[in-house]
């Protein structure tokens, strides 16, 4: 009986840890905006590299706008 009641707390105390750190992180606008997307891969002729572009939100107190960057990697 100590056995299961011993189990029983340490599972309580994880799943409350769990419940208190998800509730910290709950998502937000704001989050979903300052999420970077990825688009728009083409792999070249050879197949040696890839370009893809990637947008970011640019965020300040007067203005916020998208910024679009263009990667190139090899593959």
């Amino acid at each position: 009986m100590k056995s299961f009641a011993s189990k029983s707390f340490v599972f309580l105390s994880i799943a409350l840890l769990f419940a208190s750190v998800q509730a910290q992180q709950t998502w937000t606008p704001e989050m979903q905006v300052k999420t970077k997307v990825v688009g728009a891969p083409q792999i070249s002729p050879d197949g040696k590299r890839v370009v893809y572009t990637a947008n970011e939100a640019v965020m300040t107190a007067d203005k916020s706008e998208f910024m679009t960057q263009i990667y190139l990697a090899n593959t």
